[in-house]
């Protein structure tokens, strides 16, 4: 095993611009030269995220109703189409370095992917990868999306893991651009719920030995706290 290490920071279910923030932060501490990789983990607030892609038409109703349900509607900068976040599902977001892994971004997809599978064998499901649909799919339904970005082969953004969150926000979008393709959950696969905080775990875990990496708990207090200091 690799003595690289990454920072593993377990957030809660958090507001989505202030983590995209965070991210942007880490990123650009990165190309400055910053050394420290990190894996975000945490859930959202319900929120829709419109990738580079995204069309107006990809959202099936309208502004009004979406503010009414107090739910944001946010251009990114990644790519794909709209895509929703809410509590019950875990997100993740490598902020990596691909120079010291591959700088290869269908091997960086596929790696994603392998972390995934491997989490869901551990509950007995068998999960599939599609390269012309990415993400991770169970009987012909997706419990797992990908968005991601790099700039300069740092990554951001990341994966976005169904354990049991509201599948009626999906049937306000067009998931992901994808007309009659069906979302899944975890817990409508198996019959039950794992802990999350098992399934995070495990996703770390593999993770780790995926990347070829070390993981270390830090606080977003001491991450915040360095990358303050980088800059003041």
């Amino acid at each position: 095993m690799s003595e690289r290490e990454v920072w593993l920071v377990n957030l809660g279910v958090e507001p989505y611009e202030p983590v995209w923030a965070l991210q942007r932060q880490v990123v650009e501490a990165k190309r400055a030269g910053w050394p420290r990789d990190v894996l975000l983990l945490l859930e959202h607030e319900p929120v829709f995220t419109l990738g580079r892609q995204s069309q107006p038409e990809d959202i099936l109703v309208s502004d009004e109703f979406l503010a009414a349900q107090d739910i944001p509607v946010i251009p990114i900068e990644r790519g794909g189409k709209v895509t929703y976040h809410g509590p019950g599902q875990i997100v993740g977001y490598p902020l990596l370095d691909l120079h010291h892994y591959q700088t290869n971004i269908r091997w960086y997809h596929r790696s994603l992917a392998e972390v995934i599978l491997r989490t869901l064998a551990d509950y007995g499901v068998q999960g599939e990868y599609d390269e012309a649909f990415p993400g991770v799919w169970v009987q012909g339904a997706k419990i797992c999306a990908f968005g991601t970005m790099l700039r300069r082969w740092v990554s951001f953004h990341g994966f976005a893991l169904n354990l049991d969150p509201s599948l009626e926000h999906w049937g306000w979008i067009i998931p992901c651009g994808l007309k009659g393709k069906d979302i899944t959950t975890l817990k409508a696969t198996l019959g039950w719920l794992p802990p999350a905080e098992d399934v995070r775990a495990r996703l770390a875990r593999h993770f780790g030995e995926v990347f070829e990496c070390r993981l270390t708990a830090v606080s977003r207090e001491r991450l915040e706290a360095e990358l303050a200091a980088l800059s003041g």
